[in-house]
Parts: structure tokens; sequence; C-alpha cells
């Protein structure tokens, strides 16, 4: 992974970071295919995550 979108990519992905940032992201996204393949790491973690959580909510 690049050190331009090292820093950005979970802020990114968790959908927080500022408008500038993801532009740049977006724009190094389009350019480069390992970014794009941490990327979708990052997405895969975020949605397990988001799936625990869900399913925790729903044992309350």
């Amino acid at each position: 992974m690049c050190d331009a979108c090292r820093d950005l990519l979970p802020g990114f992905v968790a959908g927080h970071a500022d408008p500038a940032a993801q532009a740049r992201v977006e724009a190094h996204l389009a350019e480069c295919a390992g970014c794009r393949a941490e990327a979708a790491e990052w997405r895969r973690v975020a949605d397990t995550v988001d799936a625990h959580a869900a399913a925790r909510v729903g044992e309350l």
C-alpha cells in the first residue's frame, strides 16, 4: 500500500474522511490496484464488525 493512502483508508472506508481527503483517496484508488485491494479488505473488516454489532443488538 502507498504511503499517500495508508493513513486515510480507515476513515475513508468508515465514511469519516473530510471531502478533500475523500477526493484524494478516490483519485488514488482509481490509479492504484494495491490500495484498491487494501480498501476492499478494510471494507470487509468494517462489514464484519457491522454485522457482529447488529447481531449483538438483536440479542439485547
